[in-house]
């Protein structure tokens, strides 16, 4: 399993180092994941409240995930890798705009609002930023970042090294119905 992750994460990296210097960031050369990837499984939590902020978080018009075409590309032929051999992507977040990374930065800067603590658990917010938990520029702006996991087919986490959080277990249900 850890070969299999380091090989997505090689192919991915690689792919996206020679990207990010090619790629125009023009809006009208992003297109939503599901274009062309149609089995992988969205869990887009930063239109909702329910993300480290406990707000829906400004820049996200709906729970879809965008990236620029020549990423998703290079996305969609290791979706294809994987699923020969029994793999599907759980993608959390993609194209983000500034303004979302404004959003992270003001509610970090905002003393009376804690927001979520369970997704935070071991550490105080005003470490988020610090930490580079968060960052005041994010490469999810250029839309050529991706934050996934695998599961298996069947909708069941890939054991990945670490222990299940109960967001994802909560979020099991959701995955079996797609």
């Amino acid at each position: 399993m850890k070969k299999l992750l380091l090989l997505v994460l090689i192919l991915f990296g690689i792919t996206q180092a020679t990207i990010a210097s090619q790629t125009s960031y023009d809006k009208s050369d992003f297109v939503p994941v599901y274009t062309m990837i149609n089995d992988a499984v969205y869990d887009i939590r930063y239109y909702s409240n329910y993300n480290f902020t406990g707000n829906k978080i400004n820049g996200y018009k709906a729970p879809v995930a965008y990236m620029t075409k020549e990423s998703l590309k290079a996305l969609t032929q290791a979706a294809d890798d994987l699923r020969k051999q029994g793999y599907r992507l759980l993608i959390w977040d993609t194209y983000r705009p500034q303004k979302a990374v404004n959003n992270f930065v003001a509610w970090i800067n905002n003393p009376n609002d804690a927001g979520d603590k369970s997704f935070y658990p071991n550490l105080e917010k005003s470490d988020l930023l610090k930490g580079q938990y968060i960052m005041e520029k994010s490469g999810h702006t250029r839309g050529s970042t991706v934050d996934l996991t695998l599961i298996k087919k069947d909708g069941s986490f890939v054991d990945m090294g670490a222990e299940l959080s109960i967001y994802s277990v909560k979020f099991r249900t959701l995955i079996i119905k797609n």
